[in-house]
């Protein structure tokens, strides 16, 4: 959330709480890396993708694609409610 407001654009959701970012897989995965660095990468368990601990319950997820198609980050932050997914056109 730089500068306190949430990045991207807001994505179709129920709850408001889905971002769109443009930049495709290549995005996702820069975003991810960032975070991979801050992090401990996990084993995944059933979860679709590559799994990140940032710390406690705090927790992020690149998912290659999502039921409406783009590569999405599942967030899991407790600081940060405004964002559960950031989808990435």
């Amino acid at each position: 959330m730089p500068d306190g407001s949430p990045v991207g654009v807001p994505g179709r959701s129920r709850t408001g709480t889905v971002r769109v970012l443009p930049g495709g897989k290549e995005a996702a995965d820069e975003i991810f890396a960032r975070l991979v660095e801050i992090g401990d990468v996990e084993e995944a368990g059933r979860y679709p993708g590559r799994y990140v601990s940032l710390g406690g319950e705090e927790r992020a997820g690149l998912r290659g694609s999502s039921l409406s198609g783009e590569p999405t980050i599942d967030v899991r932050i407790s600081y940060v409610p405004e964002i559960t997914k950031i989808k990435f056109e």
